[in-house]
């Protein structure tokens, strides 16, 4: 049981981390209120310490207090950090489960905002992260000359999520990727590391690192398939066979295959060299589509020498020989200044057409097209696969499912807001890690999940989950540096969870700079900016996410992010529009609810804002005006008295007492 209050919480932290878990009395007071006169500090201290005695004297005897001193009773109450610590002085001994102790950041929680406090808590953590830091180092080192590679992984992990730039880590990772045949994550860990090298100290890898990367990458090229020039019948069996042999690297079974064919070429007479134009839109797209963990992709490279075959093969052909689900192609139609280029996204299985489209452009600016409609391409190509590979999930719901089939099957049910269907989701993805304990997106899928069970106010203990979001979201970042999705659902943790949105912008700045054709990264950018008092640049970041994915399946659940921005700019018509279709879409999405009533009310239909502030209440009994600001972290106090006038007129309680 955690303490209520943040004062007892901060005097639970100042006992776990001093010296034999004891502080005097005195230190605690002046820490914690040192802006009070002495006595009231000391008044203040004592109705701390009966709060402490109530959640540590629980059936124990977990908190010992006389005149001069208040101490944990460390034979009954455990602290996470001094275990690891304790653990790394015999590194042997150390069980395999001391990572799972790391729960992120020291102290990253609800505490005071006191300047003395500050500096204490500032000392501490970085006392205590030095000596995790040592701690772990030690354990892997240890792990690591006992050949145990799976479980040095396990710490290379958590010590990384200490600090990013640990190289032993980094080397480690590499080494276990190389020893299990994955060369291609090991090459990745390599400019992973090498990214952070540069960026933090501006230094490059040791030759040890550099030993390791190129043992993988010589591994790699022993796997990978030469261009293809022989007659079409050996070209195709010669695909077939590189194929069955590539690692699977990434994917380990996490992520849905596709591959691109080269795109055919029409010159109706302008005398330019066509092919070039196809090969390049083809490349670029496979480039794109690289940088989303959810798929993995056979390069357009591997089917250059048979193109013209490959074009007239049957979906389920493409599919034997490249062990794929799903495959795109192409036409690209020059008229002299003029270029069409038509694409198709097609489902092996089946062969039916998940969507299609065309673009238009013009030779002068050529390269410029070439990328802008590569950059569509992949951002449609992205969430139509994944919510086709869910559909089919759904539909045939093998008894075995795989991790990442699990992922699959959880995301549809988030986005609809259904109770049984999203916690059925929730079970999903605590599966997923249990089959897959490195899978980088299914612990972003479960922040995600914890933050729309926070948001929809469907668990009874939002503490849990807070904290819960927070760890899943930055181990997904430990696993896959390079994960944009996993960056983007953790900008979002930091600035709607946490109310951090300096650091929620660095973290969606990564991801959009890993793959600036992720439209989700685009439409959670957007959110921030409305958080930051920024709703023009909102509406132009999701003005990228519709012109990336305009026929988002998830559509309905980011549209409710135009009506909070129309909502700011006191664009109320606008806001009503959007807003009134996305809940008649979907009814349960209560955020939708919160921008539409206070539109509604200042535009002046009252009546319409009060039935549906009716619904809110119903859908979240304990909505209240107290809540809206303490959850919702709008920077710009005129953008929360918008909200607050219109709810107060409605009649939104000031607080859940006022429910009842």
């Amino acid at each position: 049981m955690t303490p209520r209050s943040r004062k007892a919480r901060a005097a639970l932290v100042m006992m776990a981390l001093s010296p034999e878990g004891a502080v005097s009395r005195e230190k605690v007071a002046g820490t914690l209120w040192s802006n009070k006169s002495d006595e009231q500090a000391r008044a203040n201290l004592r109705q701390c310490l009966r709060e402490l005695r109530g959640v540590l004297n629980n059936g124990v005897d977990g908190i010992a207090i006389d005149g001069r001193r208040i101490a944990l009773n460390l034979e009954h109450v455990s602290v996470d950090v001094r275990e690891i610590v304790a653990f790394g002085e015999r590194a042997e001994d150390a069980p395999d489960d001391v990572p799972d102790l790391y729960k992120g950041r020291l102290l990253d929680c609800d505490l005071p905002d006191d300047t003395a406090f500050d500096e204490w808590l500032y000392a501490e953590r970085m006392n205590w992260d030095n000596r995790i830091r040592i701690a772990f180092a030690a354990i892997l080192q240890a792990q690591i000359a006992n050949g145990q590679w799976p479980r040095a992984q396990r710490t290379a992990v958590a010590l990384l999520r200490v600090d990013p730039a640990h190289e032993e880590a980094h080397c480690a990772l590499m080494q276990s990727f190389v020893s299990g045949g994955d060369f291609g994550s090991a090459v990745r860990q390599y400019r992973t590391l090498k990214e952070v090298l540069q960026r933090e100290y501006g230094t490059v890898p040791s030759s040890t690192a550099e030993e390791i990367y190129a043992k993988a990458r010589t591994a790699q090229a022993d796997h990978a398939t030469a261009p293809l020039d022989a007659p079409a019948a050996t070209a195709i069996q010669g695909i077939d066979t590189a194929v069955r042999q590539q690692p699977t690297g990434l994917q380990g079974g996490r992520a849905i295959p596709i591959t691109v064919l080269p795109f055919q070429e029409e010159d109706h007479g302008n005398g330019r060299p066509g092919a070039s134009l196809g090969s390049g839109i083809s490349e670029a797209i496979v480039i794109a589509l690289s940088r989303f963990r959810s798929l993995v992709v056979v390069s357009s490279g591997t089917a250059s020498g048979v193109h013209g075959d490959l074009a007239t093969l049957p979906p389920q052909e493409i599919a034997r020989l490249f062990k794929v689900h799903y495959y795109v192609r192409g036409r690209v139609r020059s008229s002299g200044e003029r270029i069409r280029i038509t694409v198709e996204l097609v489902n092996c299985e089946g062969g039916q057409i998940v969507w299609a489209d065309r673009f238009d452009g013009t030779m002068g600016n050529v390269f410029d097209f070439e990328d802008e409609v590569a950059s569509q391409i992949v951002g449609r190509i992205d969430p139509c696969v994944v919510w086709s590979e869910s559909e089919k999930v759904t539909r045939y719901r093998p008894q075995n499912l795989a991790a990442y089939e699990h992922v699959l099957l959880a995301i549809p049910s988030i986005y609809r807001s259904d109770p049984v269907k999203f916690h059925e989701a929730g079970t999903s993805l605590l599966k997923a890690i249990e089959l897959d304990p490195n899978y980088s997106d299914a612990y972003a899928w479960r922040a995600f999940w914890c933050m729309h069970c926070i948001g929809q106010g469907w668990n009874r203990e939002p503490r849990v989950t807070l904290t819960d979001a927070a760890d899943n979201a930055h181990f997904a970042i430990a696993l896959d540096p390079g994960n944009a999705l996993a960056l983007a659902l953790a900008g979002h943790v930091e600035s709607f969870l946490y109310r951090r949105l300096d650091n929620g912008g660095r973290l969606l700045a990564r991801a959009l700079a890993i793959n600036p054709n992720s439209s989700f990264a685009w439409a959670m950018s957007a959110v921030l900016e409305c958080y930051l008092g920024h709703p023009e640049q909102a509406l132009d970041n999701m003005a990228r996410y519709q012109r990336l994915c305009p026929f988002d399946p998830a559509g309905c659940y980011f549209r409710a992010i135009y009506v909070i921005a129309y909502t700011m700019m006191h664009e109320f018509e606008r806001a009503i529009e959007i807003g009134t279709e996305v809940v008649r879409e979907n009814p349960n999405f209560i955020n939708s609810y919160k921008p539409l009533i206070t539109s509604l009310w200042h535009l002046g239909a009252e009546s319409e804002a009060r039935s549906f502030a009716a619904t809110l209440l119903a859908l979240e009994p304990d909505f209240s005006i107290e809540k809206f600001r303490r959850v919702y972290p709008f920077r710009r106090p005129a953008d929360v008295a918008l909200y607050v006038t219109a709810y107060r007129a409605v009649g939104i309680p000031e607080t859940a007492e006022g429910n009842s």
